[in-house]
């Protein structure tokens, strides 16, 4: 790939276990990008505007990575298990590019609840809804990690999810409080 004009970087993270990493430079592909929109409308009927730039920082990154796995599957001895995790919409098209190449890739799709409902709202999208017409052969995961958490922010959204919260401490210390009574009285028999 760097032959080619990427900047493709491997070095080690410098976090506990000094995991292995690789960085791909999207600025200095940035002379793809109006042939990679073309190939994703080509492909994928996917189009990206011109002029949102966190969009087009996603055609290249997407293409970057279904690269990067592409030349790793390709020029590995055995066949590699791969499993590919791509978080959030910026990184999904490097999932998307997998599955359109067909590349030997097992896909996991992790995004914020809240970010990805923004998004399908605004795209009057009905994804929760139509999660059984998802083909089950195919090897993608879709996970959503939703969380009670505190938060400040006092609109309703936010409102409903301290409620939520509260309900479940107060019903977790309910059963609590009765499961220590009864095994206190259990124990005095």
């Amino acid at each position: 790939m760097n032959a080619q004009g990427c900047k493709v970087h491997f070095g080690r993270w410098l976090i506990e276990g000094s995991p292995a990493v690789v960085l791909l430079d999207v600025g200095a592909t940035s002379w793809s990008l109006e042939r990679w929109k073309g190939e994703l409308w080509e492909s994928c009927a996917i189009g990206v505007p011109w002029y949102d730039r966190e969009a087009n920082d996603a055609v290249l990154f997407g293409f970057l990575v279904a690269w990067f796995l592409g030349e790793f599957a390709a020029q590995s001895e055995e066949r590699p298990f791969i499993v590919g995790h791509f978080h959030e919409w910026l990184a999904g098209l490097g999932l998307v590019l997998s599955r359109a190449r067909r590349l030997p890739v097992a896909t996991i799709f992790t995004t914020h609840a809240t970010l990805l409902g923004r998004y399908l709202c605004a795209g009057s999208v009905d994804f929760y809804n139509n999660l059984q017409s998802v083909n089950g052969s195919e090897v993608t995961v879709v996970a959503f990690f939703i969380m009670p958490a505190r938060t400040n922010n006092f609109n309703v959204e936010s409102l409903k999810g301290q409620a939520v919260r509260k309900q479940l401490w107060d019903t977790a210390n309910a059963v609590k409080e009765k499961f220590g009574k009864k095994l206190y009285e259990s124990l005095l028999v």
